[in-house]
């Protein structure tokens, strides 16, 4: 006597035989669909006589699901994924927060995509992709992160220092691992520093005066950050040696100067008689002197000269005094006994008058 074991769905795909006199009562069908049900008949030969068949049926396990894409967002991750090969009821997935569920949502198996929402920035949740066939079940997993939320109120500020940056900002909701704070200046990074999450200011010294510099901040958690960034100016230098001497003109001061190190854009020029501004003038950086003209200033007074350097918004004031040349009052005496008073102002200013 033998057995003949058949798999049907619906028609017959396999079929063993199994010889009399072997101690044995199971049998395994291989190469079968996943999440398919299959009816296996069990029937006992006898030369030419079968004995009534015994039916049963049962499922494969569905593979699990495939390709599992993640896009994480600061409250939200999208998930989508590919089927695996054979058959499927439905898909349920589970997201849990530290061994707690969080989440569980039923999905029909032409759905192949799902969006959680509602989650916290930074935070590292288990997902769960189940896949269902037949009451079987299988399962792929997967650790799944939110992006970070970027820093709040982020402030790059001088305080009025020439060579120094401070940075404050406010830690943003949700979780972080540590934050990476860095400084370029016309895309050349010149420092970075990696702070811890409780640390809300940063400082950056021996610094370049008058400079733009970009400050980023990062917020890193895991492999994912958010960043922000913010611009700061450190404050010009004043320039040195400044000048202003009359070279002998009545109405006009020859301001001269050094410049100052650094970086900066532009002069202004300003010639005041105490609170009365007279001149107000903007000369390129490359300048190292200016000649007050067409001002008309009074031959033998003082005034105040300023030198502002600008950079940017930020200004930075050298200041001095100058005085225009004094007129000189000479007497000549004629042969004709005349009496000749001439007043000099310089090569190009003089008056004169007689007396008999």
């Amino acid at each position: 006597m033998s057995y003949s074991y058949l798999i049907l769905i619906p028609k017959k795909i396999q079929e063993i035989h199994v010889p009399g006199g072997i101690s044995r009562n199971e049998e395994t069908f291989a190469n079968l669909i996943p999440g398919s049900k299959y009816t296996i008949s069990i029937s006992a030969i006898s030369r030419t006589k079968n004995s009534p068949a015994i039916e049963i049926s049962g499922f494969t396990a569905p593979t699990p699901a495939e390709n599992i894409q993640i896009s994480a967002q600061m409250e939200s991750v999208h998930v989508s994924w590919s089927p695996g090969v054979g058959n499927v009821d439905q898909y349920r997935l589970i997201l849990l927060d530290k061994g707690n569920e969080l989440q569980q949502n039923n999905l029909e198996k032409h759905v192949l995509s799902y969006n959680f929402s509602g989650l916290t920035p930074g935070h590292q949740y288990n997902l769960t992709i189940i896949t269902s066939a037949g009451g079987l079940e299988n399962y792929n997993f997967r650790l799944i992160r939110t992006a970070p939320a970027k820093v709040l109120d982020l402030i790059v500020a001088n305080d009025g220092s020439l060579d120094s940056l401070k940075i404050t900002w406010k830690r943003p909701p949700g979780n972080l691992d540590f934050y990476n704070i860095s400084l370029s200046h016309h895309g050349s990074l010149k420092e970075r520093k990696t702070l811890q999450p409780h640390v809300t200011e940063a400082y950056f010294n021996k610094l370049t005066s008058g400079c733009l510099y970009q400050v980023d901040v990062r917020t890193i958690s895991g492999e994912l950050f958010a960043e922000m960034t913010a611009y700061g100016r450190t404050v010009p230098q004043k320039v040195s040696q400044l000048k202003a001497v009359s070279m002998g003109w009545l109405r006009s001061l020859k301001v001269s100067w050094l410049p100052p190190s650094g970086d900066w854009e532009i002069y202004n020029i300003v010639v005041s008689d105490h609170s009365t501004v007279l001149l107000n003038s903007t000369v390129q950086k490359d300048k190292r002197e200016y000649i007050t003209k067409d001002l008309e200033l009074v031959p033998g007074k003082q005034y105040e000269v300023a030198v502002i350097v600008a950079s940017g918004g930020l200004q930075n004031t050298a200041r001095c005094k100058g005085r225009t040349g004094k007129q000189s009052l000479i007497v000549v005496t004629g042969h004709l006994g005349k009496t000749m008073k001439r007043l000099f102002g310089g090569m190009n200013n003089w008056n004169c008058y007689g007396k008999q």
